[in-house]
């Protein structure tokens, strides 16, 4: 099929959005190998666009799911930057939820790991705060 004017619309075809959902795929299946492989050169091509801040923000949490076992620093920093920024949906949230249980439960004294957890922390309360209804 022919590049769409139009990417954003949900039924054209968009290959750099199969880009990015394979490598969410791999990183569920468990595939670390090419799921990171994936997951980097997504948000290589995302980093410097300002079109969808969503896809990087999926692309940082399906990366740091995947090195959290053999870079805990860097899969922190990238849920940091996720929960930082102003575009993590709540479909996403739960991820970072998932991340932070992983690397508390791996590495709770890494410094990396205290910030986020404070993070994760701070952003529970400001959501329960703000009486957001979605769950994670």
């Amino acid at each position: 099929m022919p590049v769409p004017t139009r990417p954003e619309h949900h039924f054209a075809y968009d290959e750099r959005k199969f880009e990015w959902y394979t490598g969410t795929v791999l990183a569920w299946l468990g595939d670390a190998k090419d799921a990171e492989a994936t997951a980097r050169n997504v948000v290589r091509r995302y980093e410097n666009e300002d079109h969808y801040p969503r896809r990087l923000i999926a692309s940082w949490l399906d990366l740091a799911l995947v090195v959290a076992k053999e870079s805990p620093d860097e899969a922190a920093h990238l849920a940091k930057m996720a929960l930082s920024s102003n575009w993590l949906l709540p479909s996403s949230t739960w991820r970072v939820g998932e991340l932070h249980g992983v690397l508390m439960r791996r590495d709770p004294k890494l410094s990396e790991t205290r910030e986020l957890h404070d993070r994760w922390i701070t952003f529970l309360r400001r959501r329960n705060q703000s009486g957001t209804s979605y769950q994670f």
